[in-house]
């Protein structure tokens, strides 16, 4: 259960904030208090006119969130709820997650494609781990 936290949770979270943390604009909060502490290098203005990178930058590490949010929701939720009733709450909290960023417009930026992603990454997750189920008992 650990090992499967680490690289199903925990790896995919690390991945998105190493792209956060040296290829996105550096106007995040997190730039700046490291800005303070540590000499971090960014490689965004290297990247920036690149349409592909562009899209991978803005994507990406939030489509890697709705995975590790994915699999740890379908590590926490119990397993006696029926699985079409689990299915739809793992994907209602997921969406939330890009909805809430709605009525935060400061603080965050509500994208659809983002939303779009949360929805068909938590339905690929499900369904290769209800099938990995399925091979393994």
């Amino acid at each position: 259960m650990f090992k499967r936290i680490v690289w199903h949770c925990v790896f995919p979270l690390l991945i998105g904030f190493i792209v956060y943390l040296f290829f996105h604009k550096p106007n995040l909060l997190l730039h700046q208090w490291l800005a303070d502490h540590y000499s971090i290098p960014n490689f965004y203005t290297s990247i920036k006119d690149k349409p592909v990178a562009i899209l991978l930058l803005n994507h990406v590490p939030d489509a890697l969130w709705d995975y590790s949010l994915t699999c740890f929701l379908i590590l926490c939720i119990s397993n006696s709820i029926k699985k079409y009733t689990r299915a739809a709450l793992i994907i209602f909290l997921v969406s939330l997650t890009e909805i809430v960023q709605l009525f935060f417009p400061k603080q965050f930026t509500f994208d659809w494609t983002d939303l779009f992603l949360a929805i068909i990454i938590s339905l690929v997750t499900l369904t290769y781990s209800a099938y990995e189920k399925k091979t393994t008992s």
